[in-house]
């Protein structure tokens, strides 16, 4: 027996055809409510997932900690090189200055000096604005590392110095004790 099943319209089918998929509650911001959503996905989109899951399923969890940072590296990477000449573009581009309204006031200026303009700012300023008696906050960053870089060398030496009165006391305990055993085996 023989059985000739034609199913039309199979050409018309590829990777890129959309199918529905199932559905999903999600949340609605603007209406603040919950809904009913059914999203398209390709067949593409689905052979995929179906790979993703065998090929995962697989795989040592070392393996997935691995493939998982190679491409987060390859995503920065990627950001990177994009974002690269937007970064640069606007840093160079002129800007008109504006006062607190957004209204223009005095010419134009790269971004990159304003940004070196407030760095400038903030290093030199007042780290309390509220105290005439603090000091710029350059000062304050270096008296930390200072202070730091000071009190680890000075538990150094502070260590190596109870290390040797530390030996001291049990060298001399030791010659008491012996010469108590001494004394009381004299006798």
């Amino acid at each position: 027996m023989q059985i000739n099943i034609s199913v039309d319209g199979l050409d018309a089918i590829d990777l890129n055809t959309v199918i529905d998929g199932e559905p999903i509650r999600r949340y609605n911001h603007d209406t603040e409510e919950y809904e009913q959503v059914t999203p398209s996905r390709t067949l593409g989109d689905l052979v995929a997932d179906k790979l993703a899951d065998k090929l995962w399923g697989d795989l040592t969890h070392e393996d997935r900690i691995d493939i998982r940072r190679a491409v987060q590296e390859e995503r920065i990477k990627v950001v990177r090189e994009h974002l690269a000449p937007i970064v640069e573009k606007t840093l160079t581009e002129q800007i008109q200055r504006t006062n607190g309204y957004g209204e223009p006031s005095g010419g134009t200026v790269t971004m990159r000096e304003l940004v070196i303009a407030e760095v400038g700012k903030v290093i030199n300023g007042k780290t309390d604005r509220y105290s005439s008696s603090s000091r710029p906050l350059i000062d304050e960053v270096v008296n930390r590392v200072v202070v730091a870089a000071l009190v680890t060398e000075l538990d150094k030496v502070f260590k190596a110095e109870k290390e040797k009165v530390i030996a001291a006391v049990r060298a001399q305990a030791a010659d008491l004790i012996a010469n108590a055993v001494s004394r009381g085996v004299g006798r």
